[in-house]
């Protein structure tokens, strides 16, 4: 187990400390400079000490709302050409490689992916357009890419997490669900 914190302390008061909500790991711990300002915290987790100073008196730039996913409906025989098994290969974001098995079910596609770092258990995923999905669980999406034929050979991963590089699967012939 480990701790992770990212903390923005806002005080609606200058000259009072700022609130904080106490959770399972307890309150923080503030330092004072010599002038009676606020320089600094510490927050305890699993026995030790974690020390941050304080970086800015400027609150923090409010996060840019998320972009509304529109989903469209698909025709089945659109659908249909998507399902399949995938495989990506032993890399990051899956460094022991996965499995994905996509099948449609009345007019919705549906996902399970088997490998480390997959989400557990079966999925929705919801059309953006002929080729893009998306995974409402965690942001990812799904981008199909199609051959000069217009046949679909693989499955690119784009996690919506910053620094998770994009994965493509290829599509395994031969699959019967």
């Amino acid at each position: 187990m480990f701790c992770s914190y990212r903390l923005s302390l806002v005080s609606s008061c200058r000259n009072r400390r700022p609130a904080f909500l106490k959770d399972s790991v307890g309150s923080p711990e503030f330092s004072q400079n010599a002038r009676g300002k606020i320089a600094g915290l510490t927050m305890h987790c699993q026995g030790k000490a974690l020390s941050f100073d304080k970086v800015s008196d400027q609150a923090p730039k409010a996060p840019e709302p998320r972009k509304l996913q529109v989903f469209i409906k698909l025709d089945t025989a659109l659908l249909d050409a998507c399902a399949g098994q995938y495989e990506f290969p032993p890399k990051a974001p899956f460094s022991a490689g996965a499995k994905a098995t996509i099948w449609r079910e009345g007019d919705q596609l549906l996902c399970r992916v088997s490998g480390q770092n997959a989400i557990q258990g079966a999925f929705n995923i919801y059309p953006t357009s002929q080729t893009n999905f998306f995974v409402k669980l965690n942001g990812t999406r799904l981008i199909f890419v199609k051959n000069d034929a217009g046949l679909i050979m693989s499955v690119l991963y784009r996690s919506s997490q910053p620094g998770v590089p994009d994965a493509e699967a290829k599509k395994l012939s031969g699959w019967d669900r």
